[in-house]
């Protein structure tokens, strides 16, 4: 009767000998080392798919696989440090767009559209599905990247797109501020673009969390 796996991730860099759990090591190189819970052999595995055992060739635990694709695609390539600030400031943007608006139907706070200031009724009539999309956007950004989801990265290009139609309809006081917005938002789309799909740790990380979300379940 096949043991009970129990995965773990060791920061050691020698494979284990144990053979009462299944233990998934990160070692110097971009590998992990698996000990499957039906034969008792270890396996390193350099990159995912992690999914069968190449001595028995049975399926492993779906928590061993997860946690080896996860410690490979981290091993592999890490989080960029910009997207991790966009991470946090994505959260807090949105908890804040969704916090004023709660608060407009109450007048609570300081409101103001292209600087005039307005009630919180006002505002909530004429910006609120604005901003009502900003902060999905925002929160929905933040929470993809919290969880290395894929599609935080179109979301961002969206996200830009979406400030750039925004300032079309809702923008400054002149045509020219509304100009100025829309090829700003634009600008900053294109430069988006550009970091997340071509510059090369970026690419790197999404693809690696590509491959990771495509390991089939069990």
């Amino acid at each position: 009767m096949p043991r009970r796996a129990s995965p773990c991730l060791n920061s050691v860099s020698s494979p284990s000998t144990s053979r009462g759990a299944a233990r998934i090591q990160p070692t110097s190189i971009v590998s992990v080392q698996v000990l499957c819970p039906s034969c008792g052999e270890v396996t390193p595995f350099h990159r995912p798919p992690v999914t069968d055992c190449p001595h028995c060739h049975v399926p492993l635990p779906e928590p061993v696989r997860a946690a080896a694709t996860r410690a490979l695609a981290i091993e592999e390539a890490p989080k960029p440090a910009l997207l991790m600030l966009g991470q946090i400031f994505s959260l807090l943007g949105g908890a804040v767009f969704v916090v004023l608006l709660i608060a407009a139907p109450f007048n609570a706070g300081s409101y103001s559209i292209n600087g005039e200031a307005v009630t919180g009724p006002e505002f909530l009539r004429r910006v609120g599905l604005t901003w009502g999309v900003m902060g999905v956007l925002l929160a929905s950004i933040g929470v993809g990247l919290l969880r290395d989801a894929p599609w935080s990265r179109p979301l961002m290009i969206i996200y830009w797109l979406a400030v750039g139609v925004s300032m079309a309809f809702t923008g400054g006081t002149s045509a020219g501020d509304t100009f100025a917005g829309v090829l700003t938002s634009l600008v900053a789309a294109g430069i988006a673009y550009w970091y997340l799909y071509v510059k090369p740790n970026v690419r790197a990380y999404y693809e690696s969390r590509d491959r990771e979300s495509a390991v089939p379940s069990a």
